[in-house]
């Protein structure tokens, strides 16, 4: 049985409740859609949910990108399980489990795989996140339905960042399964279905003004791709998960030009859509080098992508509540902090058979239910 398909019978076999905690020394960051909209399955092929299961640490889930049938891209602190914010550990590849081919974290029929390796960019910290990407071979491959998408290259991010010039409007698109409300002590139902937005891609020295990062981004800014709306913005959960723009030049192409552009690494720890302080995405172009050279016999995928998701119309945003006041901005800039993941309950079984000491096979069955 190559990948895992809930059932419900099974359900109610196992509930573990999910926490997970990360403290960022330098600022005020948070790994965090809020204010999209429903995603279809048919809109976003590329996106897979990852879960981590760490005994330490404590449980966490994230989202990553389809690279190819076996490798998923997501962001490192998603599998970093070290308690020390100097010193990364990969997770352990058994306790890394990836979803594929739904929309709905309700969706009975998803295809879950357990890893088979774990890898976080040698060059990662957690300070000011760098470096933020991970890799992950699967035991199995993603389901049929699942779609990978290309990664954007050095010479297309130049007519990016052309665009990111000209404070072009609505040109790169996110989504994820994470919080889609401030409020954490309300129950957050819409977050079951996989949400989506049209962001504002923003020049790296507009968003080291705003975060105050400039002498940061001077040296480091190639790592960076930042990216903002006045309503709508990444959350809780939504870390690891993809940022895509579209190359004008292949529009007519079968994929219309879709381009990974960015993983989600942080946000302020204020709140989430916090306008005055822009998303920031790992920048794909300057990792995919090492990407490359981790996925033996790497080729860019051909998939033929149907739906457009950058049509406005398609992504007018559900504002379920009121935009960041200037008062919680303000509150925003003293440094240090904490923040949740996200936490839900799991309804979870995982039948583990282990044949030799180095050898693990699993079997999941798995529905999702937020928490309350």
């Amino acid at each position: 049985m190559s990948v895992v398909k809930t059932s419900k019978y099974l359900l109610g076999l196992a509930i573990i409740t999910l926490f997970s905690n990360t403290t960022y020394a330098y600022t005020n960051i948070a790994p965090r859609i809020l204010n999209g909209a429903d995603a279809s399955a048919e809109e976003v092929p590329w996106q897979v949910y990852v879960e981590v299961h760490d005994d330490i640490k404590g449980n966490s889930s994230c989202g990553g990108v389809v690279l190819n049938n076996h490798w998923i891209l997501t962001a490192a602190h998603c599998v970093n399980v070290s308690m020390d914010d100097k010193y990364w550990q990969a997770a352990r590849a058994g306790d890394v489990f990836v979803g594929s081919g739904m929309t709905s974290l309700k969706d009975n029929t998803m295809s879950v795989s357990v890893a088979e390796k774990v890898i976080i960019h040698p060059d990662y910290f957690n300070d000011i996140p760098y470096k933020d990407i991970a890799l992950i071979k699967l035991r199995y491959p993603v389901s049929a339905r699942a779609k990978a998408i290309k990664m954007m290259n050095l010479e297309e991010q130049k007519a990016l960042d052309i665009e990111l010039g000209l404070a072009v409007e609505n040109n790169v698109f996110a989504s994820g399964w994470g919080r889609t409300s401030n409020n954490t002590s309300q129950v957050d139902t819409k977050r079951f279905n996989l949400q989506k937005t049209l962001l504002n891609g923003v020049d790296d020295q507009t968003c080291a003004s705003a975060w105050g990062l400039e002498d940061w981004f001077d040296k480091h800014g190639d790592n960076y791709l930042c990216a903002n709306s006045e309503v709508a913005g990444m959350c809780n959960g939504d870390s690891g998960g993809p940022l895509v723009w579209q190359d004008k030049d292949h529009v007519a192409d079968a994929d219309k030009g879709y381009r990974l552009v960015g993983i989600t690494s942080f946000v302020h720890k204020s709140r989430c859509a916090n306008s005055n302080y822009p998303d920031v995405f790992t920048q794909v172009s300057g990792v995919k080098e090492w990407v490359v050279d981790h996925i033996d016999g790497y080729q860019e995928p051909t998939e033929k992508l149907d739906y457009d998701v950058f049509q406005s119309e398609n992504n007018v945003p559900d504002v379920n509540e009121p935009e960041t006041r200037d008062s919680d901005q303000k509150q925003s800039s003293s440094g240090g902090g904490s923040t949740d993941y996200f936490s839900l309950l799991f309804i979870l079984l995982v039948t583990l058979l282990k044949r030799t000491n180095n050898f693990f096979n699993s079997t999941a069955q798995r529905v999702i239910r937020n928490r309350k």
